[in-house]
């Protein structure tokens, strides 16, 4: 019988060292909370279509949130807003 006892367990064996290594290498380790957030986005540069509207950014870093702010602009259309 080609599958005996000890062979099927050498066989379990080597399938959990293989699922170990792939879990340790496919893995990134988690940063502490400390390092912040890994996702970071950055306003480079931002221009309105109206030039009587002016457009600037303000970071709250213990937020960690941006914000884009749109002074003249009159309102925005319930159409457009987020659902």
């Amino acid at each position: 019988w080609f599958w005996s006892l000890s062979r099927l367990a050498m066989a379990g064996a080597a399938c959990l060292l293989v699922a170990f290594v792939l879990f340790r290498t496919m893995i990134p380790v988690g940063s502490s909370p400390e390092m912040g957030s890994p996702y970071f986005a950055q306003v480079i540069e931002s221009w309105p279509g109206d030039e009587s509207i002016s457009a600037t950014t303000v970071y709250t870093p213990e937020d960690n949130v941006t914000v884009l702010w749109l002074d003249g602009l009159d309102r925005v259309p319930a159409e457009y807003a987020i659902q």
